[in-house]
């Protein structure tokens, strides 16, 4: 068997926002852009020895800290800049950053990096890494144990062939708090003689947008180079960070994929068992409508998402998602198994990932991360050995942070990824995805595109009073949801029909709110909350001060604490999608002006939103605003 050219790539992402006021002691702006123009030109050409010297440093897969205090790491980044097509005129703050970083370094030595990794395995993988001065760092514990809360996500999300010789690549920013900038280029280079062979353009992001930043390109070798292995690296730097490289090594692509599961549009509940050989293929077609799990919930009710697709009827909700994934993978190579167990050699890794950035794996049984193929999920067609199958039901996963958080949330990816060892050949060489978020369209045959995961939830705990158009007060839990019943939507005593109501519980703390005029009440972080002043928002966005409306009046917050509730929580539809984005789906909770899930569902969805280039403008420090216009200047 040819073994293919191992590819890897540079993506250098600095939004090194940490020196803001870089260069405000040159009296003349000329002067200071002048040299800062100098300093860069001293840096403007990585030699051979540079490039060889960084393939023997870093590891394949194993992050590696770019020390720009070293003369050899500095010209890599900084030469690898201008070659993208970036300069001190066009990002004068992304040079004077990268310029005064190099010189803090020298002075007091590279700050303390910061690991937030998901679980210990993750960190003994070293598959994600946080960055910072964060004084928070302290309280990590070496081996993972207690990570820190929030975990930055930048890696190369793919690598692989399109056709011989011809590469396409992805590098992904995911911040768990935006940056003020990030820039991205791609560089491909040939093993043997440590020459890059292509840069790409950069691409930046800027504000809201770092919080999940993702660009790619494509390359073709040299026919020169056609048989050289080529080598490559990710090179990202988060704010208050120097420049990071991750190496990534390009593999063989599954030729075809068919995914029987997670499906759509049919109830499938409780998902205990996959499809059956010969179902449909839902990554065959263009599908709009998401599938839908009702993690905790009841699995009859009805959302703007949808009927849910999964979910767990009765009472005594478990705490596993509930999906099913199942499919087939074909790959151009006979699969090599365990003799001892059958299971296919190779690694697998999950995890869903919120609409808005960031995320964490979805644990297997009790291991997460990368882990080896068990037999139990996986097995190869007899034959030709070259199919993989997998099956996975509600039963193969634990509850955890993965599972949790995203209760109160709506909008959620699921990623699949495999990598297989190739009959007789040493290494991962075979690599298929299945993903609602990162596949290039349909069609592809190693990226298998599904559809998104909308999870349905309830926001109001048991016991919570609703006012009724007769006066009378009812327990939420209490409701029809048969369309009824009506309850109070405004001060004007206009009403809303109670079309449906939805139940199950919450695993994370929810939020208490109580107003200066005695009312209290008790919702999740994403329940959304008219304000007098401040428009909607969602009940994580409150501040004491801010002004309800109540049955008593108008009254400001008092007091905001997290509660926790073990008990069963509900909320209601209380009229159309459309009445719910014009704010009239409202109606009384212990006293308090609320929205129900239809509101909820909109204003989550609009929280996680990148605002529009005028919003994010205005929010950008001025020491950025040069770079930002001259970016997309260039754009135009």
């Amino acid at each position: 068997m040819q073994i293919k050219p191992l590819v890897f790539l540079v993506a250098i992402a600095t939004g090194l926002a940490f020196f803001s006021s870089c260069g405000s002691n040159d009296a003349k702006p000329m002067n200071a852009l002048d040299s800062l123009k100098a300093h860069v030109a001293q840096y403007d050409t990585a030699t051979k020895e540079d490039y060889d010297y960084i393939v023997k440093t870093v590891k394949l897969g194993a992050p590696f800290e770019l020390n720009i205090a070293d003369d050899r790491q500095y010209r890599f980044v900084v030469s690898g800049l201008l070659r993208s097509g970036d300069t001190p005129e066009k990002s004068p703050q992304l040079f004077r950053n990268l310029k005064s970083l190099r010189e803090k370094i020298k002075r007091s030595g590279p700050p303390r990096i910061a690991f937030g990794f998901a679980s210990p395995e993750a960190m003994q993988t070293e598959d994600y890494k946080a960055f910072g001065d964060d004084p928070a760092a302290a309280g990590a514990s070496a081996d993972g144990t207690d990570p820190l809360p929030a975990t930055n996500i930048n890696t190369i999300e793919y690598l692989y062939e399109l056709s011989p010789n011809n590469y396409k690549v992805s590098g992904l920013s995911s911040l768990t708090q935006a940056a003020n900038s990030t820039t991205m280029y791609f560089t491909m280079q040939t093993y043997q003689n440590s020459q890059p062979f292509f840069v790409s353009n950069t691409y930046k992001a800027f504000g809201a947008q770092t919080l999940n930043f993702q660009s790619d390109t494509s390359a073709t070798v040299p026919s020169g180079q056609q048989n050289e292995d080529v080598i490559a690296f990710a090179v990202i730097a988060p704010e208050n960070s120097w420049p990071v490289t991750v190496a990534s090594a390009a593999l063989l692509n599954a030729t075809d994929q068919c995914v029987t599961a997670p499906n759509y549009g049919v109830h499938q509940a409780p998902p205990t068992t996959c499809p059956p050989a010969g179902s449909t293929c839902i990554n065959k077609e263009n599908i709009s409508q998401p599938i839908v799990s009702c993690y905790g919930r009841n699995d009859t009710q009805t959302g703007n998402c949808g009927v849910c697709n999964y979910g767990w009827g009765g009472s005594g909700y478990p705490p596993n998602i509930t999906l099913a994934i199942s499919g087939s993978i074909k790959f151009p190579y006979q699969i090599t198994t365990n003799p001892t167990t059958g299971a296919p050699l190779g690694l697998f890794q999950m995890y869903l990932q919120k609409s808005g950035g960031g995320g964490c794996y979805l644990n297997y049984k009790d291991t997460a991360s990368w882990m080896q193929l068990p037999a139990a999920n996986f097995t190869v067609s007899s034959g030709d050995n070259t199919t993989l199958n997998y099956c996975f039901t509600s039963a193969d996963f634990k509850n955890n942070a993965c599972l949790t958080t995203p209760v109160t949330q709506n909008i959620l990816n699921l990623n699949v990824s495999v990598q297989l060892t190739g009959s007789g050949v040493p290494g991962a060489l075979g690599q298929a995805q299945v993903s609602s978020s990162y596949c290039a369209g349909i069609g592809s045959a190693w990226c298998a595109a599904i559809p998104y995961i909308c999870v349905v939830q309830g926001c109001l705990r048991a016991g919570t009073k609703v006012l009724m158009v007769d006066g009378k007060e009812v327990e939420i839990e209490k409701l029809k949801g048969d369309g009824s019943e009506y309850v109070i939507a405004d001060a004007e005593k206009n009403r809303n029909k109670v079309v449906t109501i939805t139940d199950g519980f919450e695993t994370i703390p929810m939020f208490r709110i109580i107003t200066e005029n005695g009312k209290s009440v008790c919702m999740t972080a994403k329940h959304a909350v008219p304000t007098v002043n401040g428009g909607v928002k969602l009940a994580d966005e409150l501040a004491a001060g801010d002004e309800l409306y109540t049955t008593g009046g108008n009254s400001k917050i008092k007091i905001i604490a997290r509660e926790k509730w073990d008990g069963a929580i509900y909320n209601m539809y209380a009229g159309s999608e459309s009445q719910a984005a014009n704010n009239q789906t409202t109606f009384y909770a212990d006293g308090v002006l609320v929205g129900d899930m239809g509101m909820q569902i909109f204003y989550t969805n609009l929280s996680n939103m990148v605002p529009d280039m005028t919003v994010i403008a205005k929010k950008l420090p001025k020491e950025w605003q040069e770079d930002m216009k001259n970016y997309y200047r260039s754009k135009k």
